[in-house]
């Protein structure tokens, strides 16, 4: 077999070996299946030219072919060390006859620069544990806090507009007055009927459903939030 071929073989040889060793290590699917992908093509382009290549040269004997090794350990790096054996080898044919040949390598150089492409995109895909999803699935947390919020308060109004705790309650030394239908809350100290505590609106509105949430004693829940809010 010719010198420049021989070694060009050689190097295919060592490039396969080495790209099966990086498929079996591969940590993500992406980069095993491109792994495979790259193999396939080499495989398919060293049966092509060396099919041809015994038609020029003559047979390559058993044992002809030792593989020459690549430094590279990285599918992205072993790819352009194939592509550089690949001009080398190209380089090389400069006999007529080695047109077909010369036709062949081209097509496998365009192949390899489309590898090389393919490549870097899984290389990008792979920096986020979302990979693309990330790009489609943004949001602003704000936006999503308020968004929980409206929909707990929905719920709240849902599970407790048909209960009504309007009414005055005697709790320890404080009287609690509640209007449930205007959302108000009033509290005075019994002895001096001194104001504690007063408001409506939209914060009693949801203090109110609290209440009738927590189910069980009414009395009982609202002697606990005094205690809570309004100690001795």
């Amino acid at each position: 077999m010719e010198k420049n071929a021989q070694l060009f073989l050689n190097q295919i040889a060592g490039v396969k070996i080495r790209i099966k060793e990086i498929h079996w290590d591969a940590e993500k699917m992406n980069e095993h299946k491109l792994a495979d992908d790259i193999s396939s093509k080499i495989n398919e382009f060293e049966d092509s030219i060396a099919e041809e290549l015994q038609s020029l040269f003559g047979k390559i004997e058993p044992g002809e072919t030792v593989p020459v090794f690549p430094k590279s350990m990285k599918l992205k790096e072993l790819n352009k060390e194939m592509i550089g054996y690949t001009y080398a080898y190209y380089n090389t044919l400069k006999d007529n006859k080695l047109i077909g040949i010369k036709a062949t390598v081209e097509t496998f150089i365009h192949d390899l620069n489309v590898f090389d492409y393919l490549i870097d995109m899984s290389v990008n895909e792979s920096k986020t544990p979302f990979g693309k999803l990330k790009k489609i699935f943004r949001f602003d947390e704000n936006k999503l806090k308020e968004k929980i919020e409206k929909q707990t308060l929905n719920l709240m109004e849902n599970v407790t507009k048909d209960k009504d705790i309007s009414g005055n309650y005697q709790i320890d030394n404080k009287r609690v007055f509640i209007d449930d239908e205007n959302k108000a809350i009033v509290i005075k100290d019994v002895e001096t009927n001194s104001l504690i505590y007063s408001d409506e609106g939209e914060s009693t509105k949801n203090l109110l459903n609290l209440f009738k949430l927590m189910g069980g004693d009414f009395h009982l829940v609202l002697e606990k939030w005094l205690k809570d809010n309004f100690p001795e």
